[in-house]
């Protein structure tokens, strides 16, 4: 269910290895991650995290940091790869994922929450990392997520996107994010040195909607509208592609997701 939050106290790890997964366009049924980690009631470590991870061709590695300003470089340089940080805070009690960076900020995924998406301040969030044992030194643990191959797309988590999935008015969005996901990127592809035709796909759903409206019943424009906006959106959070010989399947696909969801609400 997209960016929903933990049913319980100790699923923490699976839900965020879950957002990590989905922000590398890589759906995932959150049973299905915590049966992978073999997860219980006493909760899940990177160990169990990585077997998970590796089921869907991803590879939970580790970085250990001995001072906070280490740990910050290598995070922002992690997320401005757009690879998603797994990161265990709290004295090692509760597992989130960054996903985004900017100069005073983080974007993080937090389970816990019940909108999920939090934007964090740097030092609140290095804070929460940092592992004091009885010595009082620190240990700052990073675990980025790596695919094993080239993922279909990265997602980008600005601020002002955050910000955008963090109102009350997105909560169907964060909670269908994966449905997005899995009717988006079959038909497209992630942006980059592609040959001059191609078209941004979220570009393409508003040009058409207006046509897609037409053929709607009216009684159901106002909500075809709306999932259609949210298409846009994802697609452009992970700044997909797409050739004019997969437009109309696109849009058909669109159609078909938009439709599920006005039918089931």
């Amino acid at each position: 269910m997209g960016f929903s939050p933990q049913p319980n106290a100790w699923q923490c790890g699976p839900y965020a290895l879950k957002y990590a997964l989905l922000s590398l366009a890589i759906p995932s049924d959150e049973a299905a991650v915590t049966r992978a980690s073999g997860a219980t009631e006493q909760g899940t470590d990177e160990r169990d995290l990585d077997r998970a991870a590796r089921r869907y061709g991803c590879v939970l590695t580790v970085d250990r940091w001995l001072t906070e300003e280490d740990a910050r470089v290598a995070l922002r340089d992690h997320l401005a790869r757009r690879t998603p940080v797994l990161l265990c805070v709290d004295q090692w009690n509760h597992w989130i994922v960054a996903v985004g960076a900017e100069a005073d900020v983080v974007i993080v995924l937090d389970s816990r929450k019940a909108d999920v998406v939090q934007i964090i301040d740097w030092k609140a969030l290095l804070g929460r990392v940092a592992y004091r044992s009885g010595s009082g030194a620190a240990l700052y643990d990073l675990h980025p997520l790596v695919p094993t191959r080239v993922p279909l797309a990265r997602a980008e988590f600005s601020r002002a996107r955050a910000e955008f999935l963090c109102r009350p008015t997105s909560r169907a969005l964060r909670r269908s994010w994966d449905r997005y996901v899995r009717a988006l990127v079959p038909f497209a592809r992630p942006r980059g040195p592609q040959a001059e035709w191609t078209m941004l796909l979220g570009n393409v759903v508003r040009q058409h909607t207006p046509r897609v409206l037409a053929d709607t019943m009216e009684q159901r424009r106002a909500p075809m509208r709306e999932h259609l906006t949210h298409a846009a959106f994802v697609a452009d959070t992970y700044a997909l592609e797409v050739g004019p010989d997969q437009t109309e399947a696109a849009l058909a696909a669109m159609r078909r997701l938009a439709d599920a969801v006005v039918l089931a609400a």
